[in-house]
This record gives structure tokens, sequence and C-alpha cells, in this order.
């Protein structure tokens, strides 16, 4: 009985959210089939599509975004042993709170690492070069300009999306 009337919830806040009762149904449907093929709780996924339907993310790119973001919370769960592990609710929550920014801070940068996810390579990379190499002289150089620029919150939110899907490729 839980179970149906969490169901009816969800399905009434996408209603909402969503502005049409097919649609939502349809996102429902998506949601119980990603629960299924995957690890992940309905309420965790539906919890982050909801987040992400909130920062105005269109609806077929919220489909590839939790495919990406349950792909990082799977590789960080490898060894994590519970400590420091992403969460699929806590990685749509900061990219949320990015795409409503429209940009990355200090903040959200160490909200990811304290989840185990790294995306300091592949920001370094894109933003500097893909012949950087860790350790030297350049790479620690552009370390410390990534730093300033996150701390300045000069990592626009599209940079940043973009540097979480490039982790699950």
């Amino acid at each position: 009985v839980k179970a149906a009337m969490n169901f009816e919830t969800m399905e009434s806040s996408f209603k909402i959210l969503l502005k049409d009762g097919g649609k939502a149904k349809d996102m429902m449907a998506y949601i119980q089939r990603y629960a299924i093929e995957t690890s992940f709780a309905m309420m965790d996924t539906a919890s982050a599509t909801k987040r992400l339907l909130s920062s105005g993310m269109e609806i077929p790119r919220i489909k590839e975004t939790i495919a990406f973001l349950g792909d990082i919370v799977a590789g960080t769960s490898i060894g994590a042993g519970g400590a420091g592990k992403a969460t699929l609710e806590g990685l749509s929550a900061v990219l949320a709170k990015v795409r409503n920014q429209g940009r990355m801070t200090g903040r959200e940068f160490n909200q990811l690492g304290a989840m185990g996810v790294s995306i300091t390579d592949i920001l370094i990379k894109g933003l500097f070069g893909k012949g950087m190499r860790e350790g030297s002289k350049a790479y620690e150089a552009a370390r410390i300009k990534l730093r300033q620029l996150t701390s300045q919150g000069k990592i626009s939110s599209k940079i940043f999306e973009q540097a979480l899907k490039v982790m699950t490729v």
C-alpha cells in the first residue's frame, strides 16, 4: 500500500512539474525501467529526476544525464566501502545547483571531492590542453589556476556538465 501511495505521489509531482499527464506517465515509466535495469531505487531516481527538471533541463537530456550520473555513482562505489560514496541524488543536487547558478564554485568542487568524484584532471585537460601530464610543472600550475577559477565561480555550468559527461566516456 505504501509503495502504491509513493508511486501516486511521484506521478502527481511529475504532472505538476511537467504540466502534462502523458509526459508524467512517460517519465514514471522511464524511472521504473531505469530502477529495474540498475541498482538504483525508484525513489532515488525520481528525486534526481525532479531536481534536474527543476533546474530547467529538458526531458530528453534528463534521461541521458541520469544515465551518466548513474555511471559515475557506480564508478565511485567500487572499493569505496561506503565512505565518500557519491549518490544519484547527491550528484543531481550538485548538478542542479550549478545549472541554477550558471557556474560552478569552489563549494560544488569540494562537494564532489567529498563524494569521491574528482573532475580535476578532466577540467585541467579540457581547459588547459589534453597534453597536460599529472606531476609536471605545467599541470601543477594548471591545478592552481583551476582552483582560482572555481573559487571565483568562473567555470560555467556548461563546462561543468561536459566534464561530468566525459568522466563516463
